[in-house]
């Protein structure tokens, strides 16, 4: 059975030859590989097209100049897979399957005929590939135990710890496609949760399937686009809260605690940064620093 995968790319020339290693090399062979590149400039474009030319057969890319942004260009790839894909997998640019990361998931869809959406857990990891924390979900005490079963909206709206980590832990049937759209009408095309949207639509209407080995190596670095705009993420989220609530989906209640706790992440996510930076600074100018601070006593005992 075909699995088309999709990777959306924008400018990390250092990550993407990995990830796409990551792909040549799963246990299961029987996919396609979709690129969506918004790279501005041919550094990133120059990489990909060498894998291209080494899987004619398996990997297709487009460059799109101007970006498209991350929905539209995953619309775009989704409209482009195989008619003889069954299942969809989504890779971020930037982070890593484990080799057998679509032949583990394949034996669920085999298994469970009603579930049209697998995921899995994560582990984190710094721009070098070292581990920042093993299994992210089950670490962060995620309710992690939803398999061949749905979602009910308010676990996923309520819960402290989001039920799943990230786009590139995704592998969902073909027909998810035509039932459900990655965005909503009152989001534009740079949207930054159109995964989550999807997920949410999907995982409520649909039995799913949490895989509890860490098959994606999900990469955090300083260009993560979530981490470093968070006021947008915090926006879009809480337009989401609204729809739903105007789809009658949730009540007024859980509309104001979800946005409580969304401006109140996005508060600790600030605080947390400043902290950082403030320890950073200290730590790269703790000479100049503590130079500072010697001087004041010694001239405050010389007042004395």
């Amino acid at each position: 059975m075909l699995v088309s995968i999709i990777i959306t790319c924008y400018n990390h020339k250092d990550y993407i030859e990995d990830t796409l290693n990551s792909i040549i090399n799963q246990t299961y062979t029987d996919w396609e590989l979709l690129i969506g590149d918004d790279s501005p400039g041919g550094e990133c474009w120059n990489i990909i097209q060498k894998f291209v030319k080494k899987y004619p057969d398996k990997i297709h890319a487009r460059h799109n100049s101007p970006s498209k942004w991350i929905v539209w260009n995953m619309k775009f790839l989704l409209s482009n897979i195989s008619k003889e894909s069954e299942y969809v997998a989504v890779l971020e640019w930037d982070d890593l399957y484990a080799p057998d990361n679509l032949s583990t998931k394949m034996e669920i869809f085999q298994k469970y005929p009603n579930v049209k959406l697998v995921y899995n857990e994560c582990s984190t990891v710094d721009k070098d590939w070292h581990i920042i924390k093993n299994k992210s979900l089950k670490n962060a005490w995620c309710k992690y135990f939803y398999q061949d079963e749905k979602i009910k909206i308010s676990d996923i709206l309520c819960s402290l710890i989001p039920i799943y980590h990230s786009r590139s832990s995704i592998m969902f049937s073909v027909d998810c496609i035509k039932k459900y759209d990655i965005s909503i009408p009152t989001l534009s095309d740079k949207n930054l949760i159109s995964d989550f949207i999807f997920f949410t639509k999907v995982s409520t209407n649909e039995y799913v399937y949490w895989l509890t080995s860490p098959l994606t190596l999900y990469r955090v670095h300083d260009n993560n686009v979530s981490t470093s705009t968070n006021n947008s993420l915090c926006r879009d989220l809480i337009i989401f809260w609204k729809y739903l609530y105007s789809l009658n989906l949730i009540d007024g209640n859980t509309l104001k605690k979800v946005k409580t706790k969304s401006y109140i992440t996005l508060c600790f996510s600030f605080l947390k940064k400043s902290l950082l930076n403030l320890v950073l600074w200290f730590k790269e100018n703790s000479f100049y620093a503590l130079k500072v601070i010697i001087s004041k006593i010694y001239y405050s005992i010389r007042m004395k």
